[in-house]
């Protein structure tokens, strides 16, 4: 690299300085960022990007993104950046309230003649003001706003840094003006803004001229000198300098001249007005000279003047102080609190330790003094991470960890879902930062949980490159419809390099979020036979299937049908294996040849262990058989018969009934003699009790039986009468009816909710009479899954979504419905739905022929 350029802050000859201390931590510069030209600064906005602006010599600022410097520059002043020696364009800043308010705020030593530079503004400082574009990686060049220009009358000492305090103000130090020695004092007068510390409100005069404004608390303000903007004096060249994001103290490297290297400390919440002594004091170092200054300047050693902190001498080559940061990170052990600052001319990185207060501690971290490397400056990023930019490298490096660095992995806890897309993302640690590349291979494992089943294995190698110490390995979650216990599974580190294993195995646990499955007791019913024991088979039914185990106590209980004389008595319990949806209850019915009704006892669950009772009771009916049938003649659905009232007698038909289905018994076409008074009725199985009387249809002798078969049985012990008060003296065989039977309960043949198809039933009324009935279920097998009731208005429409019934979870089977309309009296279909990809299709509800 050309002299001049490694020379951006020469000093003179060196002389026996301050001893240093032990190495504290080990740290280690790791690159960042390469292919730089001259840079000499960084800044970083707190906007959650990760970027990382750099600031060239020659007047462009660069942008990292994270991963690349990006080829477009952010901003490019080459045009009129007066480049060369300790000139250039040097600071950058963003505003606090950066993105929001999108101001950039630079320093640069204007090219005189050049576009925005006068002649006479040749080397000059100028303090400007940019605002980005609507790329966030480009500022707008035509947004320049010009704050100060400061007259500079030689081209070194230029200070250049700028950056905003806790107090929301901008801070700007500036150098003494240049040359050697302070020849004009310049740094102790107060007709000058050179070898001050400046201090200025951007937020105010946004718009207007100057474009900022003077903080109330600056120590000047009014008519007169200093400047309104000093807030401090006594500077010779202090390059660069920072603020303590924990604290608010102002850290400032103040560049000496042959002697000392100096830092700076101004306290958060102490006074303005300092004075640092220069060129009186370099240091703590009495020089002598007080050529051209004030008569009112104080002698060396005076308590007017503000000690540094820490200081050094040249004896071991160093030259140039660059002012750091005071380490606020997480990823460098051992470093936290520590105030780092280097040398330009060796490289050395040393590191400031407080002990009591205003008592500072200097030690060596880092010796890059062979081959130096040539640090321009330091840079934090939002996370407090510290950088340096080297000049003879071209090169943004990461402040890191010298090692050793172990690897860690924690455990994951992640929700399961119904379908995927969730994932159980591990976090692999660094205890520290370091320089190299660290590696490591990973391979999950079953534990409770399978894969393929339950995740989806992974495998690979993970790297973190230079400064880098977390990365993340994502181990995707296979979600289902299951209740089951909590699962896990591993992933396990292996093979690393450049790092050891702390921690190589973690635990994925999949919680799971399914709701219980659901018990219900399902029906019974059997004839009842004249003797021996005939078995009721109870189904209980566990929906949707569960991956755990599940039990449930049961016990009978007596209803019409009395136990001991009807039925025997039992109770026990019930297990579901996983996987497992139903088991069977055997009840033994006794017969009788006793002529009765119908009668039933029930099943009852209790004490349920991992599910829930949906339907705790089931219902079993003992159809009796003793009666003698009424009629040889039995009808069903479809059956037409044509008869005559003649002989005066009742006319009987014996009906049978299929399991749960309804029906309609119609009577029309009377001829000859009308009988105001005919009965048409359903007589129970006891052949004496009428269960229900037909109805009147329409306007003229038509009369309707409607009923449900509630019995999950076929039921054939049942007649229908035909009579009437008045047919002694009235009925003949000219009184002609016809007699139609009907089974009114229509069908789909198909519904499907396993996987992601769900199936919606639509039932609707056309009617002006309300109507009312059962929805029932029936599995692929042919066995009951569960009835849902319904009541309809006139003309009305029921839609159920099959969904929200938990028994026909990832269940198929087809469906019926029964009601208590006439046949043909009831509409609708099905919609099978496929969420996912939109698709759907329709099926109707069919009548049964006839």
């Amino acid at each position: 690299m050309p002299p001049a350029r490694i020379a951006l802050f020469t000093t003179v000859a060196l002389v026996a300085g301050c001893g240093i201390a032990a190495a504290q931590p080990s740290i280690a510069l790791g690159p960042y960022a390469t292919g730089l030209s001259s840079p000499v600064g960084l800044a970083a906005p707190a906007d959650g990007s990760g970027r990382l602006f750099i600031v060239q010599q020659g007047g462009q600022i660069r942008v990292h993104d994270g991963t690349q410097v990006l080829p477009t520059p952010f901003l490019d002043l080459t045009a009129f950046v007066k480049f060369g020696g300790e000139q250039g364009l040097l600071g950058m800043a963003f505003h606090p309230n950066y993105p929001a308010t999108p101001f950039i705020f630079v320093n640069y030593t204007c090219e005189g003649g050049s576009p925005d530079c006068t002649a006479n503004q040749d080397g000059d400082t100028i303090i400007a003001r940019y605002s980005v574009s609507a790329d966030p990686n480009v500022a707008d060049p035509a947004s320049r706003r010009v704050l100060l220009v400061i007259t500079q009358p030689f081209p070194n000492h230029n200070a250049g840094d700028l950056k905003f305090g806790p107090d929301g103000y901008l801070w700007i130090p500036m150098g003494d003006g240049g040359s050697a020695n302070d020849p004009g004092c310049i740094a102790q007068r107060d007709n000058a803004l050179l070898g001050k510390l400046l201090r200025i409100d951007v937020d105010q005069n946004v718009n207007t001229p100057p474009f900022y404004g003077i903080p109330p608390d600056n120590p000047y303000i009014g008519p007169g000198d200093p400047r309104d903007e000093v807030y401090a004096r006594g500077l010779r060249n202090p390059f660069r300098f920072s603020f303590d994001r924990l604290t608010g103290d102002m850290f400032l490297g103040d560049v000496g001249q042959g002697a000392r290297e100096e830092v700076d400390l101004k306290a958060a919440g102490t006074g303005a007005a300092g004075n640092y002594g220069w060129k009186i004091m370099e240091g703590t170092l009495c020089t002598g000279n007080t050529g051209n200054c004030p008569p009112t300047v104080p002698p060396c050693n005076s308590p007017v003047f503000t000690p540094p902190i820490l200081e050094y001498d040249h004896s071991l080559g160093d030259c140039a102080i660059i002012g750091g940061f005071r380490y606020r990170g997480t990823q460098v052990p051992g470093l936290p609190g520590l105030y780092l600052y280097s040398d330009n001319c060796t490289g050395r990185i040393r590191a400031g330790t407080e002990g009591p207060p205003g008592t500072w501690t200097p030690s060596l971290l880092l010796d890059m003094s062979s081959p130096p490397l040539n640090i321009s400056s330091f840079g934090e990023d939002p996370a407090g991470e510290l950088y340096v930019t080297a000049l003879n490298t071209g090169t943004v490096y990461r402040v890191v960890s010298g090692g050793p660095t172990e690897l860690s992995v924690g455990d994951v806890t992640v929700t399961e879902g119904d379908t995927g897309g969730a994932s159980a993302v591990f976090t692999v640690s660094l205890s520290a930062a370091v320089a190299p590349t660290v590696t490591v291979q990973y391979a999950t494992a079953d534990g409770t949980a399978v894969a393929g089943a339950d995740y989806a294995a992974v495998s690979g190698t993970l790297t973190f490159p230079p400064g880098t110490v977390t990365q993340t390995i994502s181990v995707p979650v296979l979600g289902d419809f299951l209740d089951e216990d909590d699962e896990t599974f591993t992933l396990n580190l292996s093979n690393p390099t450049n790092a050891t294993l702390a921690d190589g195995q973690a635990v994925g646990t999949l919680t799971d979020d399914d709701p219980l499955p659901f018990l219900f007791a399902g029906d019974c019913a059997v004839i009842e036979g004249d003797a021996g024991p005939t078995p009721c088979a109870f189904t209980v039914l566990l929906a949707p299937v569960s991956g755990r185990t599940v039990t449930v106590s049961f016990a009978t209980a007596d209803g019409t049908a009395t136990a001991g004389s009807d039925y025997i008595a039992n109770a026990g319990g019930l297990t579901f294996p996983p996987g497992t949806t139903q088991q069977p209850v055997g009840v033994t019915v006794l017969g009788d040849g006793v002529t009765e009704v119908d009668e039933s006892f029930f099943l009852n669950l209790s004490s349920e262990a991992n599910a829930t009772l949906a339907d705790g009771q089931g219902t079993g009916t003992i159809v009796d058989d003793d009666s003698v049938s009424l009629s040889p003649i039995e009808v069903s659905h479809g059956t037409r018969i044509e008869a005559d009232m003649a002989g005066g007698t009742p006319d009987l038909y014996r009906i049978s009934q299929r399991p749960l289905g309804s029906y309609e018994v119609a009577v029309d076409g009377l001829s000859g003699d009308v009988v105001p008074g005919l009965l048409l009725e359903r007589l129970a199985g006891d052949n004496v009790t009428v269960l229900q009387t037909a109805v009147p249809e329409g306007a003229g002798s038509a009369l309707s039986l409607r009923w449900e078969n509630t019995v999950p049985a076929t039921v054939n012990n049942q007649h229908i009468r035909l009579r009437s008060p008045d047919c002694g003296t009235d009925c003949g065989a000219d009184d002609v009816y016809t007699l139609s039977v009907f089974d009114t309960s229509p069908s789909v043949a198909r519904f499907n909710n396993s996987g992601s198809q769900v199936t919606v039933v639509i039932v609707q009324n056309p009617r002006t009479q309300t109507l009312a009935g059962h929805i029932h279920f029936w599995s692929v097998a042919g066995a009951l899954l569960v009835s849902q009731p319904f009541t309809l208005g006139e003309r009305a429409t029921l839609v159920l979504n099959t969904s929200s019934l938990a028994a026909l979870q990832g269940q198929a089977g087809s469906i019926t419905v029964a009601h208590d309309g006439p046949y043909g009296g009831i509409g609708g279909k099905t919609v099978a739905l496929e969420p996912a990809t939109g698709f759907s299709f329709d099926a109707p509800l069919e009548p049964r022929p006839h």
